[in-house]
């Protein structure tokens, strides 16, 4: 697939023939002239050999420099006033004379900007009538080849425009796209900085720097070393800047070809020592053409590559890089395939194109990163904000916990004082009352008992405070107080705890008042039910208070006292459920801590 669109590409480039010279309107095409016999004179250009232009030497291996003579004659009939003389394109350094006279000199070939166009105006007395005839003087290098294209003789303003468009594209667009690669070049290196394991970035930044230099060969018009030495550096540029955007794909795509990587690496560094060093002078642009031929078969690799892996990436995504690589890589083989001809003919060249496509691919690779990093960006502040919030409810939940701390331990002090106080105070009170009582046999029984009530009261109260989380202990410290009365009375104890119950609200005064339940139903079977044995049952949702006395009537009028409905008010404070059976065999008080269980 990669091998059939690059061939589409080039022969749809081969058969348009981008560039290629059209005659333009309102001026004179001229594609004949006279090949001048050697050594160049007036009379030998009269007998020369007509040729038809465009006018070409090929290539070939040779130090030698180029210096054909080219006579044409023209009517300027129908041509508008003031005239110029435009060629599209020489190769490489051309000196005109009209009628006699020298118009355009020639540039040293080392200076001569290859690509330019060149536009020459022509003043009324140099060409005072309606006959012209021009003496062009190309030269070349040997090694470059030598080509004169169509002459284009008309009014001044017309081929100024025209020269104004060829050299935009010729020139123009090979700035543009070397200003592109410079920004590029540092733009990867300041992500590559930024981001060290992006290593792509690091091969593209090179590609970039090669297409820098390449490039001045269509920007610049001195060379910047001695030109052989000058030409086999840059033609070795797109060799380079092919490894390195095959180093970009295999990272891209986590592809592994250590041996096509490193025959393309050891190849283009035997060939650059060899030309640098050894190959003859005047081979140089053969050289490049030679070794950019290896770029057809290595460009070849990376589009398969992107072939094979093109669903790892978007539709859209594929398409561009595909597309994007293709077109350069059938630029360069439409270039190739110029240089080597030795009958084609070049009318203008596309190669300084190939940086802008590729260049497209590291400014989308810039454009997706950066919308990577915002979404990525975005997320992360979601998941900051999500967290933020989290940690302010867990601090806001912390807060609340250290204040209930606080509270707590503030309400366990303050009961820590009122428990103390009633001990020492009133329990300290009641419990010498009865010891004097006790010891000098004054006072009677009943306010003894009344007293004696009263402290086991108190300290019931006490316990409730001093154990506060567990009801059970609660009840169990109860029995061990009431145990003497029980004796008094000769009533047993059946304690049967099976589960700590649980109260659904739990605290002191919660605790407290479930044993004031059961401490009210003890006492009413004490007083009142004659019985023998009192037997107190639990679970964890269950309080149960039984004896084996006489019963009573549960629907009955209570009578004078607030036995039964202190016990039912606490029940209903509580939110528990309170029942009571009566009946000849006894009494039973049941405490549901799960209304639902009632």
């Amino acid at each position: 697939m990669a091998i059939f669109l690059t061939g589409l590409v080039l022969l749809v480039m081969i058969f348009v023939r981008f560039g290629n010279v059209q005659p333009i309107e309102g001026t004179l095409m001229i594609t004949e002239a006279v090949l001048c016999p050697m050594p160049p004179t007036a009379a030998a250009c009269d007998t020369g050999t007509p040729v038809t232009l465009p006018y070409n030497i090929p290539a070939r291996g040779s130090a030698d420099i180029h210096d054909p003579r080219f006579r044409i004659t023209a009517e300027l009939d129908g041509l508008q006033r003031p005239l110029a003389i435009f060629l599209p394109r020489v190769k490489r350094s051309l000196e005109i004379t009209a009628n006699g006279t020298i118009i355009q000199t020639l540039e040293p070939l080392e200076t001569r900007q290859w690509n330019r166009s060149i536009l020459v105006d022509i003043n009324e007395a140099t060409a005072p009538e309606n006959t012209i005839v021009l003496d062009l003087r190309v030269q070349g290098f040997g090694q470059e080849g030598l080509q004169l294209w169509p002459v284009f003789l008309g009014p001044s303003e017309i081929l100024t425009a025209r020269k104004i468009l060829r050299d935009r594209v010729a020139i123009d667009l090979a700035v543009f796209a070397q200003a592109m690669s410079v920004l590029l070049f540092f733009g990867h290196l300041i992500v590559r900085r930024a981001l060290p394991d992006e290593e792509i970035h690091l091969w593209l930044a090179a590609s970039a720097l090669c297409a820098i230099v390449f490039l001045t060969h269509f920007t610049t018009p001195v060379a910047l070393l001695p030109y052989p030495l000058w030409t086999v550096i840059w033609t070795t540029m797109p060799a380079l800047y092919v490894l390195f955007l095959l180093k970009f794909v295999t990272r891209f795509f986590g592809v592994k070809l250590p041996m096509i990587e490193a025959s393309f690496t050891l190849l283009i560094g035997l060939s650059f020592l060899y030309a640098a060093t050894i190959m003859p002078e005047g081979y140089a642009l053969l050289y490049g053409a030679a070794l950019n031929s290896t770029n057809i078969f290595f460009g070849t690799v990376v589009l398969t590559t992107f072939w094979v892996h093109r669903r790892n990436m978007g539709q859209g995504t594929f398409v561009l890089f595909f597309f994007c690589f293709c077109v350069p890589l059938a630029a360069g083989m439409f270039e190739i395939v110029l240089t080597l001809s030795p009958t084609a003919l070049t009318p203008l060249s596309l190669f300084h194109l190939a940086p802008v496509f590729l260049a497209s691919v590291a400014i989308y690779l810039f454009i997706s990163q950066l919308i990577t990093a915002m979404k990525t960006s975005k997320a992360r502040a979601g998941e900051l904000e999500r967290l933020a919030e989290e940690i302010q409810a867990e601090l806001a939940l912390s807060y609340e916990t250290l204040a209930r701390e606080r509270e707590k331990s503030a309400i366990d002090k303050e009961r820590s004082r009122i428990l103390l106080d009633l001990h020492d105070g009133v329990g300290g009170i009641l419990a010498n009352t009865i010891a004097y009582i006790d010891n000098h046999g004054r006072g009677d029984d009943v306010i003894r008992a009344s007293l004696s009530e009263a402290l086991r009261d108190l300290g019931l109260m006490l316990d409730g405070l001093e154990n506060s989380h567990s009801l059970a202990t609660l009840l169990g410290m109860m029995r061990e107080r009431l145990e003497p009365l029980m004796n008094d009375h000769n009533l047993s104890f059946d304690w049967q705890v099976e589960e700590e119950p649980q109260i659904p609200h739990q605290g002191p005064s919660h605790n407290l008042a479930v044993a004031r339940i059961v401490q009210e139903a003890i006492t009413n079977t004490i007083k009142h039910a004659n019985a023998s044995s009192i037997r107190i049952y639990t679970q964890q949702d269950l309080v149960r208070v039984s004896d084996n006395g006489r019963g009573f009537d549960v629907t009955a009028e209570p009578r004078q006292g607030y036995g039964l409905m202190g016990m039912r008010r606490r029940a209903a404070d509580l939110g528990i459920g309170l029942e009571i059976k009566s009946g000849q065999s006894g009494t039973q008080i049941s405490l549901f801590l799960n209304p639902q269980t009632v």
